[in-house]
């Protein structure tokens, strides 16, 4: 997010005027512009910080309440690997878009070729692969070494209403010659990634599918 400021050659004008300057093109030329930007950016900020501490209470998350809603990755981890991975796989067309912005555009234009919105579902598939990755490895459960291979398996669903992303993936672990099996689904649409809450129940989804099969496997020797 960015806020950029202009101001008009009327407004310029008018300010001449109310100073009882006339503003030819001569005094306009001599004016320093430069002290002027300073002083934008000095009285911005202070307006900036005015309007975030005068806001409504409700109207942003405090700190303490950020603190305790994120898991192990935040909706802003989550765009900026979706940013990233998305330029890697999107038609030209969109390589210069947001993800989530490309999402809506997916969503709302009728005549996006359907192979184009498909290039969604990989940054969707290899997000719900690191939260599985992710999880294992962050608890102690296995080491980078010990992870064999995943396959992802997704299908995109479009219609006039929704577009959804149902993504699966299994994965192979090997520790001391004994094969783990892991299998991870989850099926995304473009309100998982709104808002940090919708995000954060989305994940926690994915992170209770795969705890019941972290027992699993340790109850059956590393070897499910």
């Amino acid at each position: 997010m960015e806020i950029v400021i202009n101001i008009s050659n009327e407004s310029i004008k008018e300010a001449f005027e109310k100073c009882g300057i006339p503003s030819t093109r001569e005094n306009m030329e001599k004016l320093d512009t430069n002290q002027v930007t300073e002083l934008i950016y000095s009285y911005a900020y202070d307006s900036l910080e005015y309007v975030i501490e005068d806001a409504d209470p409700e109207t942003f998350m405090s700190q303490k309440q950020y603190d305790q809603m994120i898991g192990s990755f935040s909706l802003d981890e989550f765009h900026d690997i979706a940013d990233t991975e998305f330029r890697e796989v999107a038609p030209e067309e969109f390589k210069h878009m947001a993800f989530i912005d490309a999402l809506y555009q997916f969503q709302h234009n009728p005549f996006i070729d359907f192979f184009d919105v498909d290039s969604a579902r990989e940054v969707f598939c290899h997000f719900l692969d690191a939260v599985l990755n992710n999880f294992l490895i962050e608890n102690g459960y296995f080491t980078d070494d010990e992870i064999i291979e995943s396959t992802p398996r997704c299908i995109t669903y479009v219609d006039e209403h929704q577009l959804e992303f149902e993504c699966r993936i299994y994965s192979e672990f090997e520790r001391n010659n004994k094969k783990a099996f892991f299998e991870v689904e989850y099926t995304f649409s473009i309100t998982d990634i709104e808002s940090e809450k919708a995000f954060q129940t989305a994940l926690s989804a994915i992170e209770d599918s795969i705890k019941p099969q972290i027992i699993g496997v340790y109850q059956n020797g590393s070897n499910s």
